[in-house]
């Protein structure tokens, strides 16, 4: 009778371990996903859903680690929203959050799946373009360009951008960042909405 007994009571006992072990499992995949959903949203820029400073921090990475690998060749866009502040000063920032909006619907829109855009600050954007040369980018911001100025955001203005595009010739990160910041600078300096690559 003793032995029916320690044989029910262990039975019970493993059965409560193993319903335990399983909720344990169900917690931690639940942690686990929430655990992506805080990493995702700490990648992405709240307003527009694109990648964030911290989110293009891994296609930098990666296109660094090609160059230093097989020497392939990428190539960086930095994009500024053309007269944003008279914007968001004559039409309040409810529509110039909608213009950031649009903007970066456009973006998404119009290019390759392997490229990241990311919103780098303001209402100035970054595309990352990997396995890229400086003319194909200049190519593509060209494009970009182009539907942003054809593209109907608002019914009293009009948007448009302008463009610096650099390519990487070397491991240094910096001077990338600082050859398509001289582009945007250039750009600005012409008139705008336009597009100037650097070397």
């Amino acid at each position: 009778g003793l032995l029916i007994v320690r044989f029910i009571r262990l039975k019970w006992e493993l059965k409560s371990e193993q319903q335990y072990k399983e909720e344990l499992v169900k917690i931690n995949s639940l942690l686990n996903l929430q655990n992506r959903r805080f990493e995702d949203l700490a990648k992405t820029d709240q307003l527009t859903g694109l990648l964030n400073r911290i989110g293009i921090r891994e296609p930098l990475y990666d296109c660094l680690t090609n160059w230093k690998s097989s020497k392939q060749s990428s190539s960086f866009v930095l994009m500024d929203i053309d007269h944003f502040k008279q914007i968001n000063d004559t039409y309040g920032h409810d529509v110039g959050d909608q213009v950031l909006k649009q903007v970066a619907e456009v973006l998404r829109k119009n290019v390759r799946q392997s490229d990241a855009v990311a919103r780098w600050g303001g209402e100035e954007f970054m595309l990352v373009c990997p396995q890229t040369t400086l003319e194909q980018a200049q190519s593509v911001a060209e494009l970009l360009r182009h539907k942003l100025e054809t593209h109907k955001v608002h019914d009293e203005f009009s948007v448009t951008a302008s463009f610096g595009v650099a390519c990487m010739t070397s491991g240094n990160l910096d001077k990338v960042f600082k050859d398509a910041d001289i582009g945007l600078y250039e750009a600005k300096a012409k008139g705008r909405n336009c597009v100037v690559a650097t070397m």
